[in-house]
């Protein structure tokens, strides 16, 4: 069963890869963007650059999750009172769009070269480090999407984690620990464990060093980033008490799943609140009724979020399809790790602009630096291959080939 079409790539990457460089531009400097404005932003140059590659970005596995997503929330919308069209838009779009950007990027990253890549991702760092400096040195910047006592989430948050493993592999350690402290200004625990995998798997590529050394390096820096007190009273509650909410969410939601055998099948839709949300905890307020009100559609868990929305039968048609990636080894790995790993807190990775916008850059990553080798490679010139074209001895000894 082939995942999609090997017919040779008919675009230039460079309007792709120009959509993520303006979009990241806008969105990383303060012109005042709100989450939606954001977002909206995020998923339109995702569906661009679907569109680009449309014929590499479709197959039979995303066809029948599409046809699944589509007569879910259709029939939720006829039957159910309680529907909301911005929820569907807000995680069921950037779901569908997250499936078929992975692919596109894809496509994008084999035709793309290293420099334009280079470019792109240095810019995209610089523009979002400076968001990230400028509110904790006391400027507020409104396209942080999400500031909650001092964390920051930078939009777009998510992506620097394909953006740190290629700086990684580049061996360019300014920018990969530029990435690093973005991600950790989060103060998530999920992004906080998938960038130091990516880390580690991004230094063990570059280097072949052992994971014992590695481990000891990246010890170092969690206790250089907690040393901070970004993380301190998370994981004090985490160790004390734990995450009583999320544990309810979970028992709320599995209820849910398993009531009715369509519910369980194929799912309760994106656009159906089936969740009590926040209220169960608390009051909602004037500064969190939006925060109440997404959270009767969504919960702290990915993998309960994803059975609640698509059932076990969508579930299996997406685990099918991350299986069935074009990728290698190196590359099906990195993209396993970063949505597995963001799966544990929450479905943002797969269910948001920010995700969708991730998956678009994650599958150029790895389609580019996902081989099983060491992506640095040294290329001889050409003439120097057509001079040992001369002596085939010095050919057969050196077994040069001509590429």
């Amino acid at each position: 069963m082939t995942l999609f079409t090997k017919t040779p790539v008919k675009y230039s990457p460079a309007p792709a890869l120009g959509c993520i460089f303006a979009g990241a531009l806008i969105l990383a400097f303060p012109w005042g963007a709100t989450n939606a404005e954001a977002s909206i932003i995020l998923l339109a140059l995702t569906l661009l650059c679907i569109l680009l590659y449309i014929r590499q970005s479709f197959n039979a596995i995303v066809g029948w999750l599409i046809l699944l997503v589509v007569v879910v929330n259709g029939t939720a919308f006829f039957l159910d009172r309680d529907y909301s069209i911005w929820q569907f838009t807000r995680s069921g779009i950037p779901f569908v769009s997250a499936i078929a950007a992975i692919l596109a990027g894809i496509q994008i990253g084999r035709a793309s070269k290293n420099e334009q890549l280079n470019f792109v991702f240095k810019s995209l760092a610089v523009a979002a480090s400076l968001n990230v400096l400028g509110y904790f040195f006391g400027a507020f910047l409104p396209n942080a999407l999400i500031t909650v006592e001092g964390r920051i989430f930078a939009a777009p948050c998510l992506v620097f984690l394909p953006i740190l493993y290629y700086f990684m592999l580049r061996q360019q350690w300014f920018f990969a620990l530029v990435c690093f402290c973005i991600l950790a200004a989060t103060g998530s625990k999920a992004i906080l464990l998938s960038s130091t995998i990516v880390l580690v798997l991004g230094w063990r590529r570059a280097y072949r060093l052992s994971f014992l050394s590695i481990a000891v390096f990246m010890l170092i820096i969690c206790v250089i980033f907690l040393a901070f007190g970004i993380y301190d009273d998370r994981f004090e509650v985490l160790l004390t008490t734990g995450d009583v909410a999320r544990v309810r969410q979970i028992e709320e939601a599995w209820r849910a799943i398993t009531n009715g055998t369509f519910g369980t099948l194929f799912g309760h839709s994106f656009g159906s609140a089936t969740l009590m949300g926040y209220s169960e905890f608390g009051e909602a307020g004037e500064e969190n009724e939006r925060l109440f009100e997404n959270y009767r559609y969504d919960l702290d868990n990915g993998f309960f979020l994803v059975l609640l929305k698509i059932g076990f039968v969508g579930t299996a048609l997406l685990a099918l399809l991350y299986w069935r990636i074009p990728l290698e080894r190196d590359g099906r790995i990195l993209v396993l790790v970063i949505v597995l790993t963001n799966l544990i807190s929450s479905g943002s990775i797969i269910m948001s602009a920010d995700g969708a916008f991730c998956h678009l850059v994650l599958g150029i990553v790895a389609a580019k630096f996902g081989g099983n080798g060491i992506s640095r490679r040294v290329t001889l010139p050409a003439a120097a291959v057509n001079i040992s074209r001369l002596d085939t001895g010095i050919h057969n000894k050196l077994k040069i080939r001509p590429t």
